[in-house]
């Protein structure tokens, strides 16, 4: 059974978030995540202090939110980008190539 998930971070708060390292020594604000969208469902990933979080939100029209289905954190962004894909793999070829390349691009050095 879903919930509504509360918001993450509230409006005026962006500046409190974390700079966490990226690939190639750039960095990268954790307040922005990695986000996919795909019909009424939304993959997220992000890079925080205890690992990387992915979740997956599916959109409600009737109560106009999005309700959390699954959400899971892992030790390195292999193992996280994985599971990514595997959720994109039923929208077919065509999605997961465009998955695919949107966070090859998120993850890219900055």
């Amino acid at each position: 059974m879903g919930h509504h998930t509360p918001p993450t971070q509230e409006p005026g708060r962006g500046a409190d978030r974390e700079t966490v390292p990226a690939r190639g020594g750039a960095s990268r604000s954790s307040s922005v995540p990695f986000a996919w969208q795909h019909g009424n469902r939304l993959l997220l990933l992000e890079e925080g202090p205890r690992g990387w979080l992915m979740a997956e939100l599916r959109f409600d029209p009737v109560g106009c939110y999005y309700v959390e289905v699954r959400r899971a954190r892992y030790r390195w962004a292999r193992e996280a980008a994985g599971a990514l894909l595997s959720r994109a793999l039923v929208v077919g070829d065509e999605g997961v190539e465009r998955i695919s390349r949107d966070l090859q691009s998120w993850l890219a050095p900055r």
